[in-house]
């Protein structure tokens, strides 16, 4: 009897030993997965942090739980994700955007993104993407939804930067351009640009079969001008001509400056008969209308061809011109056509 009672108060101090030890065993191993997990925690904190991102996860009666990076991102204390009716607010169109989204993809099983702009409780406008998942059970019924919100408001500043930059680029290209093919005094189109529109005209008559027409005028006894009232005088003049010539002419004709006082005009669909009508409208206008401040009214001469089949803009360039020297031999203040 003593012998068993012995017996039995070593297994039960055999057993007790055991059981601490194991006790022993667990309070250590719950210490390294409690400090595991900690770290886990903090390294997902710093990963969150470094790229400026959040996660959170609601089920479909609306619970919801927010990483502390996505707090930090809308400026709320750590682990307290505001109510539905204050994140409406907190977004900047009442939520239709988030609503719209999640009704447009509520079936979808695939990750779907979108932007939404916030006011963080502090005031400050913010923008996140929004990279969401349905999460669906077996039976196909919605879950959960997750979903992280990335802070892409400086990307989003550095992309509208880079376009108005590219804005900018492109409108300065455009001046500049502009600029090349411009006559900075009277606005008309310079020799370069006149050429290239009568190239372009030339090829579409030659392409078509359509009838085009060229005019070259300049002012009479311009230098006389100049030499009496003084070159400003003569550049008011070629200011007044040049804006005559552009109300003169049909809408789709170019006019352009090519040099001192001599002017070309471009007349796409006219056929001989008119640009007779045009070059005499123009003759009549100017002579009637030019006169500036202190400098009476000009004249001028002109001298018009008509495309032939296998000209090239400046073949009717010269021919246009040569009827505008005999216009000159004519005696000037007229009209003349090519031979």
């Amino acid at each position: 009897m003593i012998l068993a009672l012995a017996l039995t108060v070593v297994l039960l101090g055999a057993v007790l030993v055991i059981a601490m030890r194991a006790m022993a065993g667990l309070r250590s191993a719950t210490a390294r997965f409690d400090r595991a997990l900690a770290d886990t925690i903090a390294l997902g904190d710093m990963a969150e942090q470094l790229a400026d991102l959040g996660r959170w996860r609601a089920s479909p009666a609306g619970a919801q739980e927010w990483s502390n990076g996505l707090c930090r991102i809308v400026g709320v204390p750590a682990g307290m994700a505001p109510d539905d009716e204050t994140q409406r607010e907190m977004m900047v169109d009442g939520g239709a955007t988030f609503r719209r989204v999640f009704e447009e993809n509520h079936k979808s099983a695939a990750p779907f993104a979108f932007d939404v702009d916030i006011v963080r409780f502090d005031g400050e406008h913010r923008v996140l993407r929004v990279i969401a998942r349905n999460i669906f059970g077996d039976d196909g019924c919605l879950v959960e939804r997750h979903g992280v919100a990335l802070d892409v408001t400086e990307r989003r500043r550095e992309v509208a930067a880079l376009a108005a930059e590219r804005f900018a680029a492109l409108a300065a290209a455009e001046e500049a351009r502009h600029l090349a093919e411009t006559d900075a005094l009277t606005g008309l189109a310079n020799r370069r640009r006149a050429m290239a529109e009568a190239d372009r005209a030339a090829l579409a008559s030659a392409k078509e079969g359509e009838p085009l027409a060229m005019l070259v005028f300049d002012i009479d006894h311009f230098k006389a001008v100049n030499d009496r009232y003084g070159h400003p005088a003569g550049d008011a003049m070629l200011v007044r001509v040049a804006e005559l010539a552009r109300k003169s002419l049909r809408d789709g004709d170019t006019v352009g400056r090519i040099g001192g006082e001599e002017f070309l005009c471009i007349l796409p669909g006219a056929d001989l008969a008119i640009a007779r009508a045009c070059a005499e409208r123009l003759r009549q206008t100017i002579a009637a209308e030019s006169a500036v401040e202190g400098v009476p009214a000009v004249t001028i001469s002109l001298g018009y061809a008509g495309w032939r089949k296998g000209d090239s803009a400046l073949a009717l360039f010269a021919r246009a011109d040569a009827a505008l020297y005999a216009a000159k031999q004519a005696g000037r203040d007229c009209v003349k056509r090519a031979a």
